[in-house]
């Protein structure tokens, strides 16, 4: 008795206005070839899949399943000639060929299966109907994605952190939700790496996470409820829930495009050594590593060099480099006396800045609007036909660019409203301490705090640590010392680096000593010829 393969497939467009259903496919395919006279070996079920091409799942599992059983398979029955293609007139010959190929007799339970011309004429007549039926389907369906996104819907699966919802397209997962704001929210700090941050989301319990996706979120402006299709001239907001505040999307978009800097720990750590990778060898300048050596009683720790073309191979035992680290760092710690000079000029900046963010935020937000304005009468323009397509499209993609340029540098600028006493007593403590909180930090802790003092590292050539650059809030201090300066001409300070270094320590020690945080800002100097508080006859000057 000849064998015959049932293959039936399906869309849930055409299920759902058609009826053509699998269950009935697979019961009239079966009857069809017990009339014909088939022993049934093998049913190929393809849900859900188009046949616009002939890259699917089953159909692709039919195709081996019968090359591998040619001798075996006599005939290959489905509903229709369109349940195999609805392609180009190449897929139609390559069923063909396929059919050829492997002696397989292709039998249609609901068209003329005779192998008369006529026949033949009438098959490629249905195919050209299903192919023109299939762009019909595929227009129509574009132009109603494209209506609903005139309206401010979501028209795909929902990203990460939100559900498909009729009424209002997205709504946010009670899930995943928390888990977005809690990407957004510790990134912006610019505290964590992206490989930090995924460490974070998993032990809060996200999950199915790499840096690709993470990367993606970051970037994904649905998350501040806007719609960005590559077919819409500007983003549309959306009718949806944002989860994300435009404030904090863009300071993330500042931190990705590298315009604010991002203070973490080492990505390789081990917590038994916290100068791994951090001091350099006083030879060659390379990253020490660290390790355990074996010996006759014990394991002994010590810190090495691991480069190859070094010829010194410098190694110091962990006892030392870290006695010696911590003795260090109680020789910087700064004297009471600069301390209260160093709060003072930090109060009077702090001041200043404040008036100048607020003029820097007024410029900006003046371009912004400038800018939105310019690009209103540029699509006037274009549909007034005053300029072409291409013109529009160029033109309009630079002020796209410029916008989120613009929206990503008012994100940069903080104007907190903090009680500035509150942090300087906490920058200062974290100054007047800074021996024992490393001592008694966690690792990432230390590790933080160690960049912060010595951002590039230091080397050790075991008597004393060298650098050729500090933070510039330590370097400062140590200006305060010089001679030359006199406590009086304070030259080449600049308060966006205090600010920035503040800020840091500030958020390295909340919980412990302060919740909260605040930054300076970046292009405020010394006002010149202020009175110092600390000492009224000492001149406060720009360089």
């Amino acid at each position: 008795m000849p064998k015959a393969v049932i293959y039936c497939r399906v869309s849930t467009e055409e299920q759902a206005k058609h009826g053509y259903s699998l269950a009935q496919q697979k019961k009239e395919c079966i009857e069809f070839a017990l009339k014909q006279g088939y022993e049934i070996d093998k049913v190929f079920i393809e849900e859900g899949e188009s046949a616009k091409d002939l890259i699917r799942t089953q159909l692709k599992a039919m195709f081996e399943y019968c090359t591998q059983k040619y001798k075996d398979v006599d005939a290959l029955i489905f509903w229709k000639w369109d349940r195999l293609s609805r392609g180009e007139q190449s897929d139609y010959l390559e069923l063909g060929k396929f059919f050829d190929k492997n002696n397989i007799k292709p039998l249609s339970v609901t068209e003329n299966n005779e192998e008369t011309a006529e026949a033949e004429l009438l098959r490629w007549i249905n195919q050209g109907t299903s192919r023109y039926e299939w762009r019909k389907i595929q227009e129509r369906t574009k132009l109603g994605m494209r209506g609903a996104v005139e309206q401010g819907r979501w028209v795909n699966l929902a990203p990460v952190g939100y559900k498909n919802d009729k009424e209002k397209s997205l709504i946010p997962c009670p899930v995943n939700a928390k888990y977005i704001k809690m990407t957004f929210e510790l990134f912006a700090t610019g505290l964590y790496s992206q490989t930090e941050l995924i460490e974070k989301l998993r032990i809060a319990g996200m999950e199915k996470l790499d840096k690709n996706k993470i990367g993606r979120i970051l970037r994904n402006k649905v998350y501040i409820g806007l719609l960005t299709y590559n077919w819409l001239e500007e983003p549309k907001r959306g009718i949806f829930e944002p989860l994300i505040d435009d404030e904090t999307f863009y300071k993330v978009q500042a931190i990705l495009d590298g315009k604010k800097p991002i203070i973490s720990g080492y990505k390789r750590n081990r917590e038994d050594f916290p100068l791994r990778r951090y001091v350099r060898c006083p030879y060659c300048n390379t990253p020490l590593t660290a390790s355990y050596s074996k010996g006759r009683k014990e394991k002994y720790a010590y810190y090495h060099c691991h480069n190859k073309e070094c010829n010194v191979k410098f190694r110091v035992a962990k006892s030392r480099i870290e006695g010696d680290f911590i003795t260090h760092l109680e020789q910087i710690k700064p004297k009471k006396e600069l301390l209260q000079l160093f709060r003072a000029i930090l109060e009077d900046t702090y001041e200043n800045s404040i008036k100048e963010q607020k003029t820097t935020l007024n410029r900006l937000n003046k371009e912004l609007e400038e800018l939105i304005e310019n690009k209103k009468k540029l699509t006037k323009r274009y549909l007034e036909d005053r300029i072409t397509e291409n013109d529009y499209k160029l033109v309009n993609e630079d002020y796209d660019s410029s916008i989120n340029s613009k929206k990503a540098d008012i994100a940069t600028i903080e104007l907190p409203d903090v009680d500035i006493e509150q942090y300087l007593n906490s920058c200062t403590f974290v100054l007047n301490n800074i021996k024992d909180l490393w001592l008694n930090g966690s690792l990432d802790f230390r590790q933080r705090l160690q960049k912060l003092i010595y951002p590039e590292g230091i080397q050790y050539n075991l008597s004393e640590f060298r650098t050729h650059k500090k933070s510039v809030i330590f370097d400062f201090l140590d200006r305060l010392t010089d001679d030359k300066f006199n406590m009086g001409r304070l030259m080449g300070f600049e308060p966006m680096h205090i600010g920035t270094t503040i800020r840091g320590l500030n958020r390295l020690t909340t919980g412990a000593i302060i919740p909260t945080s605040f930054s300076i800002s970046n292009k405020k100097k010394l006002a010149r010829g202020k009175s110092c508080r600390v000492n009224p006859r000492c001149k406060i000057t720009n360089y």
